[in-house]
C-alpha cells in the first residue's frame, strides 16, 4: 500500500508517487438520462468520459442527478471568484494526493485561459512574499483543513479578514466537496487521466 503523505509535502510540481490503478473495471453500458448527460457534457469538453462515470456511477445510477447537481452548483452558483474556487480545488486535491482530481481541475483551471503564474498559484509555498493574501489565507485553509480536518481560528480569522462572510462559507463548503470527490477517487484507485494535456491541445488550436 502506498503511503499517505502529508500536505506539507506535497509542494511541488506534480504528485509523488506512482499512479494508482483502477480497482474496478468501468462499465460504459448506459445507465440512465442524467449520466448520459453528463458523459456528453464531458465529451463536450474534453473528447472523453471521464472515469468516474465509468466506474462509480454505472454502479449506483441514482446518485447521477445528486452528483450533477453538486457539480453544477459548484461551477455556477458561487460568487467566489473562479480563480480562487480553481486555487482551492487544486490546492485540496494535491494535498490529499488524489492524482485524478488534481489532473481535472487543473484541466478546468487551464480552460479559463488563466496567466501561467496564476496557475502555478496552487503549488506556492505559503512564506512566499509574494503571494496575495487572500491566495495566503485561502491556501493556508486548504493545507489546514486537510491535515486537521479543521482549522485554527486563526487560519479562519485570516480567511475572514479578506473574503466576504458569504464567500468564506462558499470556502467552507468547496473544500468539503473536494474533500469528498477525493474520497471517491483514492478508493476506488482512479488515475489522472490526461486532462491538462487535452486542455493545453485545444488552447493550442
Amino acid at each position: 500500500m502506498p503511503e499517505i503523505m502529508p500536505s506539507t509535502t506535497l509542494i511541488g510540481d506534480a504528485l509523488p508517487g506512482r499512479e494508482p490503478t483502477p480497482r474496478l473495471p468501468p462499465i460504459d453500458r448506459y445507465a440512465g438520462f442524467w449520466l448520459a448527460l453528463l458523459k456528453a457534457a464531458f465529451r463536450f469538453m474534453f473528447g472523453k468520459v471521464m472515469l468516474p462515470l465509468r466506474v462509480l456511477i454505472p454502479r449506483i445510477p441514482g446518485y447521477a442527478f445528486p452528483h450533477l447537481c453538486l457539480m453544477l452548483f459548484g461551477t455556477v452558483g458561487l460568487q467566489l471568484p473562479r480563480r480562487l474556487a480553481h486555487l482551492l480545488s487544486m490546492r485540496v486535491s494535491r494535498n490529499n494526493g488524489c492524482h485524478f482530481c488534481f489532473d481535472m481541475h487543473k484541466a478546468t483551471f487551464m480552460l479559463d485561459k488563466p496567466d501561467p503564474a496564476t496557475l502555478s498559484l496552487a503549488t506556492s509555498d505559503l512564506d512566499d512574499p509574494t503571494l496575495d493574501p487572500t491566495v495566503r489565507a485561502l491556501l493556508a485553509y486548504a493545507d489546514e483543513v486537510v491535515d486537521h480536518g479543521n482549522v485554527s481560528a486563526e487560519t479562519f480569522a485570516n480567511l475572514m479578514a479578506v473574503l466576504p462572510e458569504r464567500q468564506v462559507v462558499e470556502v467552507v463548503w468547496l473544500a468539503a466537496l473536494v474533500i469528498y470527490t477525493n474520497m471517491l477517487a483514492r478508493p476506488l484507485g482512479l488515475p489522472s487521466e490526461g486532462f491538462c494535456a487535452i486542455a493545453q491541445a485545444k488552447l493550442a488550436k
